[in-house]
């Protein structure tokens, strides 16, 4: 029985690793919004540290209008940088109405928050992580 349970976990791992995503694809995620003029661009790789994502990357904006442009182009930007599975997750801009200055958007593997320059100062989320790399 204990020879069946540690070969599923080993199945388990295998299948958590095929589905990784790589470094490379959240720093080709941070240029995608650096040319959308976000500003204090923050990608943290949380494996290890919490269970519920792999990658928290955060992003300051200037207002809602460049928040809902961002949120148009992020299923091209998923296919361009090879997370196109992730597009059904992605928010339609119709969705934000008094945001408070903050959009969360969960992909499940990861977690982008688009944040004015206000909230990201008052909620000082970056904190949140402080045991994690950040890439």
């Amino acid at each position: 029985m204990e020879k069946k349970l540690n070969n599923n976990v080993h199945k388990n791992t295998k299948k958590q690793m095929d589905n990784a995503i790589a470094p490379e694809q959240m720093k080709a995620l941070l240029t995608k919004l650096e040319d959308m003029e976000c500003t204090e661009i923050t990608c943290f790789d949380i494996t290890g540290v919490f269970s519920y994502a792999d990658y928290i990357l955060i992003a300051t904006t200037r207002s809602d209008v460049q928040r809902k442009g961002i949120l148009d182009k992020f299923p091209d930007f998923l296919d361009e940088v090879g997370l196109e599975k992730y597009t059904s997750y992605c928010l339609n801009k119709s969705q934000l109405n008094n945001t408070g200055g903050w959009v969360l958007i969960d992909f499940k593997d990861f977690i982008v928050h688009l944040m004015t320059e206000e909230a990201r100062n008052f909620y000082e989320i970056d904190k949140i992580f402080f045991e994690a790399k950040q890439i």
